[in-house]
């Protein structure tokens, strides 16, 4: 007797922090479609073959209860496998077939991945974000100058619960950081912070000077002195 196999599609919610959250539904598989095909497929309908929008194609969302500000939309897509466990579609009216599936992934990739179709806390806080960002612009910078900034060196990362920060290779590369190195934030205000691999030139100034007095014996109120005096003409506004 043959047992016709259904089809599981395991998905997850990851955020920032990479914590997890797991979903999955079970489709039944009609057609006998292959495992390689069905993969294919859906990974050509996601975006960046990996990431979609559960409410989108009627997937449970599987967000985390407690929200911050680096949560995102999107879901990802971990894989698919033959199973004889019976369909369970949990968001849809009937038990859909893995050809249903595909066919609504393809439509919400033909119309567009909707950042805003998901549970409505978080819309609202993708709103209030998208809203802050628009003042800024309006305020500030326009966009179109902005995009003027050499966008070659502007990169985007993720700030991990724990504070950690995960920089771009390439460019750690460009600017030859590695395990190990040492960073200068400066805060410029605004929450404008400013990430360089050295230091500034007036501290670089100031360390050395400090070394040199100190092996001379100067005193300290001499050096603090000469200090302020180094301070003062280093940011003398131009004319």
């Amino acid at each position: 007797m043959y047992l016709m196999t259904n089809v599981r599609f395991a998905y997850q919610y990851r955020d920032a922090s990479n914590y997890k959250q797991h979903g999955e539904a079970i489709f039944t598989n009609e057609n006998h479609l292959p495992l390689e095909e069905i993969e294919k497929q859906i990974r050509s309908f996601l975006k960046d073959g990996e990431f979609f929008i559960a409410r989108q194609v009627h997937l449970d969302e599987r967000f985390f209860d407690i929200l911050y500000d680096d949560d995102h939309p999107w879901h990802e897509f971990v894989g698919v496998e033959s199973t004889t466990d019976p369909a369970f579609d949990p968001q849809s009216e009937h038990k859909r077939d893995i050809t249903e599936f595909l066919s609504e992934l393809e439509s919400a990739h033909r119309i567009g991945w909707d950042e805003m179709n998901v549970r409505e806390d978080l819309a609202r806080q993708f709103e209030k974000q998208k809203h802050i960002l628009k003042q800024k612009l309006e305020t500030g910078i326009h966009l179109d100058q902005a995009m003027e900034i050499n966008m070659k060196t502007v990169f985007q990362v993720r700030v991990h619960r724990d504070g950690r920060i995960t920089l771009p290779r390439k460019l750690c590369d460009r600017i030859h950081i590695e395990s190990g190195s040492e960073l200068t934030l400066h805060d410029l205000g605004d929450g404008v912070i400013v990430m360089s691999p050295a230091q500034s030139r007036l501290s670089q100034i100031a360390n050395q000077l400090a070394q040199e007095w100190q092996e001379k014996g100067v005193t300290l109120e001499s050096m603090l002195s000469t200090l302020r005096k180094i301070r003062k003409e280093n940011h003398t506004p131009k004319p």
